[in-house]
């Protein structure tokens, strides 16, 4: 049957020894960067578990160590089109486009464009996964990088109007 190889082993046994010091900088990094999102002007809302006034909060709170969050920052912009949305992702120079989900760098993915453009407009309307919806990954990069990243990415909308 399937099998790894020796290397493949051994990479995961040495990468398991950091994984919970990754996974907590993934999570601080996040609650901050979630926090920074919410008091910007082009945002329209922010959807992380690690917020005091997100729903799933307390429920998050009880099922993860820290403050109740994970490595995935979710956010619309206030600019509801699609241009808007590659212009931001575009801009950033610490945050990489990708459709997946997890690295140690930080990561950023329309999901209108990856994760879900095989749906139809309406019912990805319906998901609320509309045009101007963002998914980040939070890697364990420093925060402050991250944060000004994005907040030039952001500031690319304001400049444009």
């Amino acid at each position: 049957g399937p099998h790894t190889s020796a290397f493949d082993s051994y990479l995961v046994l040495r990468g398991l020894k950091t994984l919970h010091i990754r996974v907590r900088q993934q999570v601080e990094n996040s609650l901050q960067i979630a926090k920074f999102l919410k008091g910007n002007k082009s945002v329209k809302s922010v959807i992380y578990p690690g917020l005091d006034d997100h729903e799933g909060h307390e429920l998050s709170k009880k099922q993860c160590r820290g403050p109740g969050g994970s490595g995935l920052v979710s956010f619309y912009l206030t600019s509801e089109d699609l241009p808007s949305t590659k212009r931001v992702m575009e801009s950033c120079k610490v945050f990489i486009q990708a459709g997946s989900l997890g690295a140690v760098e930080s990561l950023i993915s329309a999901p209108c464009l990856t994760s879900h453009d095989h749906l139809p407009r309406e019912e990805r309307e319906r998901l609320g996964i509309t045009d101007n919806l963002i998914r980040l990954a939070i890697g364990i990069e420093d925060v402050e990088d991250l944060i000004v990243d994005l907040t030039q990415a952001l500031n690319q909308l304001n400049e444009s109007k």
